[in-house]
C-alpha cells in the first residue's frame, strides 16, 4: 500500500529539522566581539523607541551572557565589555547592579581598574546616595591601584551614606591606619558606633577608641618632634604640646577616648596603654591559637614558643610594647607579662 502524503509529512518534517539543524551546527559560531553585536553607548539610548529600561535589562542579561561565552574562549579578550556596560547604563542610569557588575569584571576579567573606576564613578555622580558604588571604589583603589588614600576617601563617603551597614567601618578603619590625623575617620567610627545595633556595637566601639588612640599618639610625636628641631628639646611635659596638637578639638585636648597616654620627655615618644591592651589581646589570641594547632597536630604541647616555627607551624608573634609571654609548657597556657610604666 502507497503511504498517503499526510502520513509522510512528519517523518518529512523531522528530516527537513535535522538538516537544518545540521546546517546550522556546521556555520562558524559568531563573534560576539563584532561591532554588530556591541551597542555604542552614545546611539543605543537614541533608538530605543520609548524602551530604554527594557533594553537595559536585555542588554545586562546579554552581557552575562557575553562574560560565560568569553570564558570558555581560548582566545578570550573580553573587548566588548566597556561598550556593553556604558551603553547599559546610558540606557538606564539608574542601575545599580549593572555599574556593579560591570566593574567587577572589568577589574577581575580585563584588568582593567581605570574602566572600572569610571564606571563606578559614573553610577556615583548618579547614585549619590549608594553606598555599594563608594565602597567598590574604595576596594579597587585599595585592592587594585593600591592607592590608601584614593581608597579611604571613597570608604569614608560610603560610610557617610544612608543604610550604609556597619561592616564598611571596618574597612574605614583598616584603612586608616597611617593615617592617624584624619578627624573624619573618628567621626564615622563614632557615629556608626553610636547607632550600630547592639550586638555590633563592642567591635565599633573598640575600632572608634582605637583610632582615637592612634590619632593622638601620632599628633602629639608630631608636635613634640617639630618642638626638637625647633629648640633641640622636647617639651618637658605632655600639657606643654597638648594645646597646639589638639587647637582643631573642644577643649584642645586629646579624644576622651583615647583612654590613658603616657609621655616620656627624653625620647619624646608616647605610650598608649588602651593600644598596648589590644596590641596584647590580639597576639595572646594568635599565640593561643598557634600553641592549640601545634597540640592538636603533634599530640603535645610545644617545649616553647619559639618551636612551633620550627616545625613548619605560624611563628607566635614577638609581645608588643617590650612585654613578654609568660608560657607554661605543661599546660599550655600563654600569659602576658606587661613591661614597667616609665617613671
Amino acid at each position: 500500500m502507497t503511504p498517503s502524503p499526510l502520513a509522510l509529512a512528519p517523518a518529512l518534517g523531522l528530516a527537513a529539522a535535522v538538516a537544518c539543524q545540521w546546517g546550522l551546527a556546521g556555520r562558524p559560531r559568531p563573534d560576539p566581539n563584532h561591532p554588530l553585536y556591541v551597542p555604542s553607548p552614545r546611539i543605543a539610548p537614541h533608538v530605543a523607541s520609548g524602551l530604554r529600561v527594557a533594553w537595559a535589562d536585555w542588554l545586562y542579561i546579554r552581557g552575562l551572557l557575553y562574560v560565560h561565552h568569553e570564558i570558555d574562549n581560548p582566545r578570550k579578550s573580553y573587548r566588548a565589555l566597556p561598550a556593553i556596560y556604558e551603553a547599559t547604563t546610558e540606557l538606564d542610569p539608574k542601575f545599580l547592579e549593572a555599574y556593579l557588575y560591570g566593574a567587577w569584571f572589568l577589574t577581575m576579567l580585563r584588568k582593567d581598574d581605570e574602566g572600572a573606576i569610571r564606571l563606578l564613578e559614573k553610577g556615583a555622580r548618579r547614585l549619590p546616595d549608594r553606598w555599594e558604588l563608594w565602597n567598590e571604589i574604595g576596594m579597587v583603589h585599595m585592592l587594585g591601584r593600591k592607592d590608601r588614600a584614593a581608597a579611604l576617601e571613597a570608604l569614608k563617603r560610603a560610610a557617610g551614606c544612608p543604610e550604609c551597614p556597619p561592616f564598611v567601618a571596618r574597612y574605614v578603619a583598616f584603612v586608616s591606619k597611617g593615617t592617624e590625623h584624619d578627624l573624619d575617620v573618628l567621626r564615622i567610627l563614632e557615629e556608626r558606633y553610636r547607632n550600630a545595633p547592639t550586638e555590633l556595637r563592642p567591635h565599633l566601639e573598640g575600632l572608634w577608641k582605637e583610632h582615637a588612640a592612634r590619632l593622638a599618639v601620632a599628633r602629639i610625636e608630631r608636635e613634640g618632634s617639630g618642638v626638637r628641631a625647633a629648640t633641640g628639646a622636647f617639651p618637658a611635659t605632655l600639657d606643654a604640646i597638648l594645646p597646639r596638637a589638639f587647637a582643631d578639638l573642644p577643649d584642645r585636648r586629646p579624644p576622651v577616648a583615647a583612654g590613658t597616654l603616657l609621655y616620656d620627655p627624653a625620647t619624646g615618644k608616647v605610650r598608649s596603654l588602651l593600644l598596648e591592651e589590644r596590641a596584647v589581646a590580639e597576639g595572646l589570641r594568635q599565640a593561643r591559637e598557634v600553641v592549640g594547632n601545634f597540640r592538636e597536630a603533634r599530640g603535645r604541647w610545644p617545649a616553647d614558643l619559639s618551636e612551633p616555627a620550627r616545625e613548619g607551624f605560624p611563628r607566635v608573634p614577638a609581645p608588643p610594647a617590650g612585654g613578654r609571654w609568660a608560657y607554661d609548657p605543661a599546660t599550655g597556657a600563654v600569659g602576658h607579662e606587661a613591661a614597667p610604666a616609665p617613671r
